[in-house]
């Protein structure tokens, strides 16, 4: 299971600990928060609801609302108790690790990268330093949670007993893309293809996005797994198609159905597959809640609601 989702449950178990901890001691201003100590600054809060300004307008429709600025708070006291535990086992980033990880995310953006960065409000050693944490978090979740997850034989047979005949499997589309910078190099790519160009080739000379170093392959995806915009497009296309061109925020796309598998009852070697996903993401999910509840309950976290109500 994604490091990612998880966050989500975590997110909203640590709102449920700040609601709880109204009556917190006093913090030194500019300092909103301490968890274990470490102080959650006033300008730190005031840079992230700057960079976050949009979500919070979409979310709440008011971004000074204390709903909204106890959520982000909230996310922020995650961020630091999961990165305190990091510490505490000596588990870090890389200097290669975080530019592996720039790399790839800024990718896709181009020459636009830095402009989005300027739009949040964020450097480039900002963006670096928030990269860097979420490496630092992802290897901590997978080191005491993920890694340890077990899903033995006697588990995955007795999950088809019981649920075999209802499992079935999602039509799927096997999906190349391309992303390029600007309408004029989309259009001279798509005369190519239409021409006869291997896409996996053009890709892996133009594309923007890491993955075209495989040719622009994105590997087999089901409905759901893809933005609005690419799904409206992708699922009206044959096996072999090509789109047309695609302007998002990160750029030009055009994307090709290189194979369709159609929805049906699994082969016995899916099903099996299937209950071992199933399994390994449930028994990851209640790891998890324990570990976090754990780490909760040693962690001290005090909040100063009387400075965060006057921001």
């Amino acid at each position: 299971m994604a490091a990612g989702s998880i966050k989500i449950v975590a997110i909203t178990a640590l709102v449920v600990l700040a609601v709880g901890c109204a009556r917190a001691e006093k913090t030194s201003p500019p300092s909103l928060a301490t968890v274990d100590g470490v102080p959650i600054t006033l300008p730190q809060f005031k840079k992230k609801i700057a960079s976050l300004r949009p979500d919070f307008e979409t979310i709440s429709g008011d971004s000074a609302s204390e709903a909204a600025k106890i959520d982000l708070l909230s996310r922020m006291i995650q961020e630091e108790m999961y990165l305190n535990e990091a510490r505490r086992l000596n588990i870090s980033a890389t200097p290669a690790e975080v530019d592996e990880r720039v790399r790839k995310e800024s990718a896709g953006y181009g020459k636009s990268f830095a402009d989005m960065l300027k739009q949040q409000g964020m450097t480039l050693a900002d963006y670096r330093s928030e990269a860097k944490k979420d490496i630092i978090i992802e290897k901590l979740l997978d080191s005491q949670v993920y890694s340890r997850v077990r899903v033995t034989r006697a588990q995955v047979e007795a999950y088809l007993r019981e649920n075999g005949k209802k499992l079935r499997k999602e039509k799927r589309l096997r999906v190349r893309q391309i992303v390029v910078e600007s309408p004029r190099e989309a259009g001279e790519i798509l005369s190519e293809l239409k021409s006869g160009a291997d896409f996996a080739t053009l890709a892996g000379k133009w594309s923007l996005s890491p993955d075209a170093a495989v040719g622009g392959d994105l590997g087999w995806v089901e409905r759901g797994e893809m933005p609005p915009e690419f799904e409206s497009v992708i699922w009206r296309l044959k096996k072999g198609a090509t789109s047309g061109i695609i302007k998002t925020l990160y750029g030009y796309h055009i994307f090709r159905v290189e194979g369709i598998r159609t929805a049906g009852p699994p082969s016995p070697h899916e099903a099996e597959a299937i209950a071992e996903k199933v399994l390994s993401r449930t028994l990851g999910e209640e790891m998890f809640r324990k570990w976090n509840a754990g780490l909760q309950a040693r962690t001290i976290v005090h909040i100063n609601y009387s400075l965060l109500s006057r921001i």
